[in-house]
């Protein structure tokens, strides 16, 4: 199979109602989400968008419409398909052992941190499948372009220094080896910025069922939160993933912009 330097960008919006997020305890509901979704209406590249809310699947239908059909995939889904949803009632039970650390939402909402490990789990499937025959794939939250309102036409690329053995993150903060997985659960220390990666197919595919792994060794020890923090602990367990990550500094937001502004090169 001949593939494409092209990315497949994979995004996806799991209707969990609304909770509270950060010290702050900001609101987000649903309609928060279909809001920065508009952003998709004017992104070119090959895209595949899970949901199991209808109307997130009918909008997302309309904003991709202008573009031929065979450059988006969309998936409307009951979440509890998802082994990241099937395991909800495991992390739920994690969540309220005595003393465990209430970090809003990672540590508070069992859907939320579901919704972080599926996306794994969909890299995983789309990699396999490979709708649009590219070399590489993307993860994207919906909201990490919630502040492009005013680029009607943008394209996301592979960044020209990317290197190809490696899966690409932003960093948000040092890493520290002197501290432990638990003390990552329970801080809610963050290393890495959780909103988008960037691999090779291969690579990235590998490092979907690393994280995967790592998640169930989580669940068996009771100590669980989000993607940011099973990465984290990922890299400093001594059985350490043999993918290796290249970081971009930073912020949240960094891969995003970096791959958005290879895109108009």
């Amino acid at each position: 199979m001949n593939l494409s330097n092209e990315i497949t960008v994979l995004t996806a919006y799991f209707n969990i109602g609304s909770f509270a997020k950060g010290v702050f305890r900001h609101q987000y509901n649903p309609n928060i989400y279909y809001k920065w979704m508009s952003v998709f209406r004017n992104m070119t590249n090959n895209v595949i968008f899970y949901t199991n809310d209808m109307i997130a699947y009918k909008y997302f239908q309309k904003l991709r419409e202008k573009f031929p059909k065979e450059r988006t995939k969309t998936f409307l889904i009951n979440k509890k398909e998802l082994w990241s949803f099937k395991i909800q009632e495991n992390i739920s039970q994690i969540y309220t052992q005595p003393d465990y650390p209430k970090h809003l939402p990672n540590t508070v909402v069992p859907g939320y941190s579901c919704a972080m490990h599926a996306k794994f789990e969909l890299l995983n499937q789309v990699i396999r499948k490979n709708y649009f025959h590219t070399k590489y794939f993307m993860w994207l939250d919906i909201g990490l372009f919630r502040y492009l309102h005013d680029d009607p036409k943008f394209k996301l690329a592979k960044p020209t220094d990317f290197d190809d053995t490696k899966v690409a993150y932003a960093q948000v903060d040092d890493f520290q080896k002197d501290v432990t997985y638990k003390d990552i659960i329970y801080d809610n220390m963050v290393w890495i910025g959780g909103a988008s990666n960037l691999g090779k197919y291969d690579v990235l595919y590998k490092f979907t069922q690393e994280y995967l792994n790592f998640v169930n060794k989580s669940l068996s020890i009771k100590l669980i939160s989000t993607d940011q923090q099973i990465i984290y602990g990922m890299y400093l367990d001594k059985h350490k993933p043999e993918t290796k990550l290249q970081l971009y500094k930073s912020g949240w937001f960094e891969l995003g912009y970096v791959c958005y502004a290879a895109g108009k090169n």
